[in-house]
């Protein structure tokens, strides 16, 4: 076993600590009478280089420290580095390494950012410069001797104290898969309830250990499922907070995110070894401006490492008007755990796709529409919200700095790739919402089924065919996420990959200097739009709506309208901005009103609009002596204009787009959108098919309207 050990610690004296929290009922209750030995395990998680955390963090912990010298363990669990503060990244994480030494970390996983620039990274130039461990139990193809799957640390109380890691299952989709060539990822509560039943088997050849904690980097939904072998529970990944138990009644904690909260988990251990009871806290950790206590040295190398990056992060490169934010869960000014949505637009997100495509279109690179996964864009772009954009404020923003590319998808992989950012309820993050760039819009159906939400998509205007493989359309975007990262398989089966030998950081940068006071869009991408009615000659209809807002403190829409083309405003509702935690549904409003008597039957042009954000939905008016509707063909389908500046929506009917995919959505003469499709000898044929097939037949096709 590899014992503890004792390290001088500094003593802060007068420190009120305040314990938010669960305490968890006890594990067990044997030998009750027999002396019993006190450990506590302080936890953290996802830190990704926010030093400014760290001060008040050091307080809290050497006073627990100096309560029980010498049996108080500190782990983390994984993503230390990687998507890091610009006080870090702007050092490759050099300072947070230094800082966690300071810290006199024992122990972390491997996390998925540790993994960011590939394998020889984690066992070179991360473990060269960290005093800890790094364990792994799920990761095949580590060498043990570097990265173990488990440590044991001794207490002065002679507990031994098992720390078993694990990676996300998932961890090929989350980082470059050529950087981790080699290596297998298995199931990580399978991999560590493996471990821990070695470590409790009474085979002294194997490793004994007295606690088992489980360092697992993925969601307490997924951690939660260890065995009874294992005595402490960490998640994390999700970036949210949680407390809780498994089956076996150990404790779960899953400590937030960026240094925010540490998990506190005091176990009382019997004579024998045996964990007797456990209750765990979760404390609140400041940051450094607004802390009461901030500890040394851990205060002044924040200061030297934060004067360090604004002198490099000074530079002005470009400026915009408005608000870039990421999503929120609860609002801007929420200081709730897990406020960070990445299930939802963001106008952040947009503008850096946006940038993609500018950068595309300022090298020649021919792109249709840029992306960037949520989970690329970690912070708001302009923080200070003085309008200008400094190097500091961008990297921030992407600290990921990987390399940029462009792919060709067909339509019919675009619809795959726009149907995979919804990932299931059962996922830690239900929605992964793509930022994209203006030149794409699309709708969906809230309650349809995965697989089939997305109802219509264009591009420059233009309508895709869901199914069509002969046209194709070249995205711009980060490496990571064209070669199926996060899931996005689609971008991975795409033709014609290209490395652009450009850092997606540089892209965003040189579309700022070349577009100063950029003007940022508040108009969806997305609109959620119910299943359609039918649309009879004077009957009364509602048309549910939802993605209409972003959900930071950009400014929302009030009402929403629908028109037809022609400007005619057929009805208005208010607009619902309430926030839908995880889900890109902020912003719902029901439009209800009477379909005009004098409106042909045939197909129509119908808009929606709500503050910035217009979309054109191609619907069938039916006759009131009718009773029914024509089932819809392609073309029928509903689907949002393309963002300001771009080209109108090409109305059903429209010449062929051009061979470029730049087709346009005027009629021959240039005109806007027209209503088409009077009744002709095939619609009169059709609606009396659809007369005689029933109401049935009509409830069951409805939705293919959309």
């Amino acid at each position: 076993m590899k014992g503890f050990i004792a390290r001088p610690i500094t003593a802060i004296v007068g420190v009120s600590l305040a314990f938010a929290g669960i305490a968890s009922p006890a594990i067990a209750q044997e030998n009750a009478d027999a002396p019993q030995s006190k450990v506590t395990v302080l936890t953290m998680t996802d830190f990704h280089g926010y030093l400014g955390q760290v001060p008040n963090m050091m307080c809290q912990v050497n006073s627990i420290r100096d309560a029980n010298p010498g049996n108080v363990l500190l782990a983390s669990n994984g993503d230390n580095v990687g998507g890091s503060a610009y006080i870090s990244a702007v050092n490759d994480d050099l300072p947070t390494l230094e800082m966690l030494n300071a810290m006199q970390l024992d122990v972390t996983s491997v996390g998925n950012h540790e993994l960011d620039r590939g394998t020889a990274d984690l066992t070179g130039r991360l473990q060269d410069k960290s005093d800890f461990p790094y364990v792994a139990a799920n990761i095949e193809g580590l060498d043990p001797a570097i990265v173990p799957p488990y440590v044991i640390k001794r207490t002065d109380n002679g507990v031994d104290v098992a720390f078993v890691g694990a990676a996300p299952e998932d961890l090929p989709t989350l980082v470059d898969p050529n950087g981790i060539a080699g290596l297998s990822i298995t199931d990580p509560v399978a991999a560590v309830d493996k471990v821990a039943a070695e470590l409790k088997d009474g085979d002294d050849a194997n490793g004994e250990a007295d606690v088992v904690v489980a360092l697992i980097h993925d969601d307490y939904k997924i951690a939660a499922g260890v065995g009874a072998d294992v005595d402490v529970v960490v998640a994390g990944h999700s970036h949210v907070e949680y407390s809780g138990k498994t089956a076996s009644g150990a404790p779960v904690v899953q400590p937030g995110y960026f240094g925010n909260l540490i998990g506190q988990i005091d176990l009382d251990i019997d004579a024998d070894g045996k964990v007797v009871s456990a209750a765990t806290s979760m404390l609140s950790v400041k940051k450094v401006a607004d802390a009461d206590c901030a500890a040394e040295p851990f205060k002044s190398m924040y200061e030297e490492y934060q004067a360090q990056a604004d002198e490099l992060g000074k530079e002005p490169v470009g400026s915009i008007e408005g608000k870039a934010r990421r999503a929120t869960n609860f609002g801007f000014d929420s200081n709730e755990q897990g406020n960070e949505n990445r299930g939802t637009e963001s106008s952040a997100g947009n503008l850096i796709a946006q940038s993609f495509y500018e950068f595309s279109q300022l090298n020649g690179f021919g792109a249709d529409f840029g992306l960037i996964n949520s989970g690329g864009v970690r912070a708001d772009l302009d923080a200070d919200g003085d309008g200008v954009i400094t190097r500091g404020e961008a990297q921030s923003t992407q600290p990921f700095d990987g390399d940029m590319g462009t792919v060709d998808l067909t339509a019919k992989q675009v619809y795959e790739l726009l149907e995979q950012q919804w990932k299931g309820e059962e996922a830690s993050r239900p929605v992964l919402q793509l930022g994209l760039s203006d030149t794409i819009a699309y709708t969906y159906d809230p309650e349809a089924p995965i697989g089939s939400k997305v109802t219509s998509v264009r591009i420059h205007g233009e309508l895709l065919h869901r199914n069509d493989e002969s046209r194709t359309y070249r995205v711009i975007a980060g490496t990571f996420l064209l070669a199926g990262g996060d899931g996005f398989t689609a971008l991975a089966e795409g033709a014609n990959f290209k490395n652009l030998g450009y850092k997606d950081l540089a892209a965003t940068i040189e579309f700022l200097k070349a577009k100063p006071g950029w003007k940022v869009s508040n108009s969806q991408r997305s609109i959620g739009v119910g299943a359609l009615p039918a649309f009879t000659q004077g009957a009364e209809v509602t048309v549910n709506l939802s993605s209409l807002s972003m959900t930071a403190d950009e400014e929302k829409p009030e009402t929403a309208s629908i028109s037809l083309a022609d400007g005619t405003v057929l009805g208005t509702a208010d607009v619902d901005n309430t926030i839908v935690p995880q889900l890109p549904e902020t912003g719902r409003a029901a439009v209800t009103f009477k379909v005009p008597t004098d409106l042909a039957p045939g197909e129509h042009v119908i808009v929606i609009k709500a503050g910035e954000t217009e979309y054109p939905l191609t619907i069938e008016v039916v006759g009131s002596d009718a009773g029914a509707t024509e089932e819809p063909g392609d073309t029928a389908e509903p689907g949002p204009t393309a963002e300001p500046g771009t080209e109108a929506p090409a109305a059903p009917g429209s010449p062929a787009p051009t061979a470029d995919g730049q087709g346009k959505g005027k009629d021959a003469a240039g005109g806007q959108l027209a209503t088409t499709g009077a009744a002709d000898q095939s619609l009169v044929a059709m609606m009396a098919v659809l007369l005689v097939a029933g109401a049935a037949l009509v409830a069951a096709k409805r939705r293919e309207m959309q």
